[in-house]
């Protein structure tokens, strides 16, 4: 979903209403799509925003399976683009984007990847534990790797929940997120020893064995 082709669907709704000569009021959850573009004048429909998390409210079951289904994509998104950034870095070239395809074996992955576990329970607290397993997992993989000031698991899985579906993360802010949890530079100490440079190969082999 993009926010275009909601503000097109809202449009077309209003118009259907219009013809029925009838007024609704539509319910709908706080997604980062659900923007009402300023030039949409709707005079059929009334759009009303649901409280925030009213979805992972009512459907914990569903935002478990979510949560687990996000984390192991993440896990895939994290080791790719630590890779193809590195490459990129050492032969001088410009970093490869994921495309289409890529995304949608990341998916297929990562949806394997969700334990059988999480899928059949449906009571909360054994969701909730499942997710917290999860994010711990992922908060691993993030610490394997050689950078300081890392981002931890949960800011990172919900990275993009402020952001429109229809803008996209280039490569160097999705490595650069993964780097740091702000934009600041770190303070250089000339007093104080160099780190020890780890090798990509080792970086991966770290994620290999968490993946």
């Amino acid at each position: 979903m993009q926010v275009s082709i909601w503000n097109n669907y809202l449009k077309k709704l209003d118009m259907q209403i219009q013809l029925q000569n009838r007024n609704i009021l539509l319910l709908v959850d706080n997604a980062s799509i659900h923007i009402i573009n300023e030039e949409i004048n709707l005079t059929n429909v009334v759009v009303h925003f649901l409280p925030p998390n009213t979805t992972s409210y009512l459907q914990p079951y569903d935002a478990g399976i979510i949560n687990s289904f996000k984390a192991q994509y993440q896990k895939l998104l994290v080791r790719n683009k630590i890779e193809v950034y590195e490459i990129s870095q050492e032969f001088n070239k410009e970093p490869i984007p994921i495309n289409i395809y890529d995304s949608i074996n990341f998916s297929i992955n990562a949806w394997n990847s969700v334990s059988q576990q999480t899928i059949v329970n449906y009571k909360f607290d054994e969701i909730e534990d499942q997710a917290f397993q999860d994010e711990m997992e992922l908060q691993d993989l993030i610490n394997k790797l050689p950078f300081d000031d890392l981002m931890d698991a949960d800011k990172f899985l919900h990275i993009d929940d402020c952001l429109k579906s229809n803008e996209r993360l280039t490569d160097d802010k999705i490595v650069s997120i993964v780097k740091s949890n702000n934009n600041n530079e770190p303070e250089v100490n000339p007093n104080e020893v160099p780190l020890v440079v780890i090798l990509v190969t080792k970086a991966l082999g770290y994620l290999d064995d968490l993946i």
